[in-house]
């Protein structure tokens, strides 16, 4: 007798998706495994899509979200247990390499959403449900004009809201004309409207300490840009927790046509978007003035 494991593709009915179906053993395993990977597949679709195309998210669609992740990680525990029931149930049911590799297939189902659920779609669902709740952990440091009104200080991380609280100050001080930005980053969105709007006021922009991350951006809206001699620019690709580098791609190829614009060297923006979101690169200030990033060395 042949014991090599024969796979055809069975009709949904001879399956079963809700319960022991009458297709071969094997061929059930195969089939429920392809459910599981489509099913752990659309939830990680929807936090990308809600990551890549949605900046204003609420916290509907947070729950939305988390309750279809959770759906789908039921829906694999329900798939790996129908396949181990069916050995089960059937002890002499197809030969026994079929029954080994099915359950083998069942286990890398239950590890494998298990792994995705802890290592990808909590930590996604964890920064989106604090993005809709208004980044309360990122609000620390402060904004402040100078008493003759002419330099506004940012010292703050990039939270939700810190671009329209940006632009209420610079309302009510028409005379500032420099910006100096201190800051470990923060959220991207917030950093591009800064940029704007000091790009719009023609502002110049100047870093005395240290300039990191998100920060970078919006220090490139200045029309002058100043670096003290001892202060630190710091680069890297974008991050989001539960997604790999590979799926923020579309956000680095935006954000290297945004520096390329800001009038950085295309080799130097390049190696700034591709650095390791968990690293950081930071330049000497001859290679940031060579790039094109600083115009001028404060000594």
């Amino acid at each position: 007798m042949d014991d090599r494991p024969h796979i055809h593709v069975p009709a949904w009915a001879d399956v079963g998706l809700w319960r022991i179906g009458t297709a071969p053993l094997l061929d059930q395993a195969y089939a429920r495994a392809t459910w599981v990977l489509v099913a752990q597949l659309v939830a990680l679709g929807a936090i990308w899509l809600s990551v890549t195309y949605h900046r204003d998210t609420s916290a509907i669609e947070v729950v939305i979200i988390a309750l279809l992740v959770a759906a789908a990680l039921a829906f694999s525990v329900m798939q790996a247990g129908l396949v181990w029931l069916a050995i089960a149930r059937n002890r002499h049911w197809d030969t026994p390499s079929n029954r080994w590799l099915s359950a083998g297939l069942g286990v890398v189902m239950l590890v494998a959403s298990g792994f995705v659920t802890y290592a990808k779609t909590v930590p996604s669902i964890t920064e989106l449900w604090n993005i809709a709740h208004g980044d309360a952990a990122l609000r620390d440091g402060s904004m402040a004009v100078s008493d003759d009104g002419t330099q506004l200080f940012f010292a703050r991380t990039f939270s939700l809201g810190t671009a329209e609280e940006f632009k209420r100050l610079l309302q009510s001080a028409p005379n500032v004309t420099t910006i100096h930005l201190q800051s470990p980053g923060g959220r991207l969105g917030e950093a591009v409207e800064i940029h704007d709007t000091i790009r719009a006021r023609r502002l110049d922009t100047v870093v005395d300490d240290f300039c990191f991350s998100a920060c970078t951006i919006a220090y490139l809206g200045g029309k002058e840009r100043q670096l003290r001699e001892d202060a630190k620019l710091g680069f890297h690709g974008s991050a989001f927790p539960g997604l790999a580098q590979s799926e923020l791609d579309k956000t680095n190829r935006a954000m290297l046509r945004f520096l390329v614009a800001a009038g950085v060297d295309v080799a130097f923006a390049r190696r700034a978007v591709s650095t390791p979101a968990e690293s950081l690169w930071i330049p000497p200030a001859t290679d940031l003035v060579d790039a094109g990033v600083v115009h001028k060395i404060i000594r």
